[in-house]
């Protein structure tokens, strides 16, 4: 809920780039020549790493958002996830 943008982009390139640099690694057989085969695997790094970026630069940048656009971020949650768009939620 707390994601920004600047979050986002960082868990895209820290995991892009885990990703195509293993993907490079596998094609050229340097987890073999190192004794790392399970490396072929991207997902075991990236994704960790993504998410952890995402967390980390989204805590950083969040705090500097204006209250106006922290009141845009809440209302556009909630109207995505409540399409009767009432603010709170009613008891089922």
């Amino acid at each position: 809920r707390k994601t920004t943008e600047q979050g986002a982009y960082a868990g895209i390139m820290v995991g892009g780039l885990i990703s195509a640099v293993v993907v490079v690694g596998t094609l050229l057989k340097i987890g073999d020549r190192l004794g790392i085969g399970w490396i072929e695997q991207p997902a075991i790094v990236s994704v960790p790493a993504a998410f952890i970026a995402i967390v980390v630069v989204s805590k950083l940048t969040y705090s500097g958002l204006g209250d106006s656009v922290r009141d845009r971020l809440d209302a556009a949650f909630h109207a995505l996830h409540n399409p009767r768009g009432d603010r709170e939620q009613s008891a089922a």
